[in-house]
């Protein structure tokens, strides 16, 4: 029986002469393309042909591309005035109008190139900035880039009435004298009761805070106010001049852990962060800087950037 599987299966695998050779020329065939390919790569016979012209002028566009982006940086600094080092910390925002700062003025205030020049642009053609959020409007400006802007944007615009359309230029200058607004940032106490809703008690009030803050540089923080409304703060407005730039700052640079600390807007570990980075890393070159604080990480401390001083 079994000898008869044996010669069954024997004969399923009996190939002819002529079949044999086949199979061996094949198995020889596939042997020598794969000594072949391992050769090539094990040991080339030659190296790969290079084109030193074009690499030639490759090498020299790039040093072009490098030395105009110097050149024009160059440029730049000598048309402000500035070395290098000097153009790096002119960088650091200060409070700037869009509807009054020249081109030049906005540069010097730290507002990015492209910035400036947009805005610039916007006047000549007749704009103007209604409001903070208009300057957000602008195709040059990113969310990033507008939450870095908007603490020190100064807008103050108050839209003609109907009315003073059809008034002559001395009824203009009259009317214009019985709504002159002053400044929540220097009126004394008798100047804050002389406002429509506000007592000896708001304007005491509002004295506190802001001997608190070292000032106010936006409407908002007056709803931080313990006892103040909605209702009262919208009939305060026009009646109110937000001056950025009477606020009292802190020296970030010099000011030690309970000096900064007094400020409403920084806890004590958070002034204590400040100082001991100071002492590792050297003083602040730029404002922007204590964004990377770790303990500022996640939050936004843009309320507090115009309360911070370099000098």
């Amino acid at each position: 029986m079994i000898n008869e599987l044996f010669i069954k299966l024997k004969s399923y695998l009996e190939i002819s002469s002529f079949e044999r050779r086949g199979v061996f020329f094949l198995l020889f065939f596939i042997l020598l393309i794969c000594s072949y390919n391992f050769g090539i790569r094990k040991f080339p016979t030659e190296d790969i042909p290079l084109d030193e012209h074009k690499l030639k002028q490759l090498r020299v566009q790039l040093e072009d591309n490098e030395n105009s982006r110097y050149t024009m940086d160059t440029t730049l600094n000598k048309a402000y005035g500035l070395d290098n080092a000097q153009y790096k910390q002119s960088r650091v925002l200060q409070f700037f109008n869009p509807n009054e700062d020249s081109f030049e003025s906005l540069i010097d205030k730290g507002v990015p190139y492209k910035v400036a020049k947009n805005i610039a642009n916007f006047r000549q053609k007749g704009g103007i900035f209604r409001s903070k959020l208009d300057v957000k409007k602008m195709y040059s400006i990113t969310d990033d880039v507008y939450r870095t802007l908007e603490p020190f944007i100064v807008v103050n615009y108050t839209a003609p009435s109907r009315s003073n359309l059809y008034l002559s230029e001395a009824e203009k200058g009259k009317k214009q004298l019985k709504k002159q607004t002053i400044s929540i940032n220097t009126a004394t106490q008798e100047e804050l009761e002389t406002l429509n809703g506000i007592g000896p008690s708001y304007a005491s009030k509002i004295l506190r805070y802001r001997g608190f803050y070292g000032g106010f540089y936006s409407s908002q923080q007056l709803y931080e106010i313990k006892g103040m409304d909605s209702t009262l703060i919208t009939s305060l407005l026009p009646q109110l001049f937000f001056d950025p730039m009477a606020i009292e700052r802190l020296k970030i640079n010099t000011a030690n852990v309970d000096e900064l600390a007094k400020h409403p807007y920084i806890s004590y570990k958070e002034a204590n962060a400040i100082v001991n980075f100071r002492e590792q890393h050297g003083l602040f070159n730029q404002i922007s800087e204590i964004k990377e604080l770790h303990i500022f990480k996640g939050k936004d401390i843009n309320r507090l950037i115009p309360y911070l001083d370099l000098n």
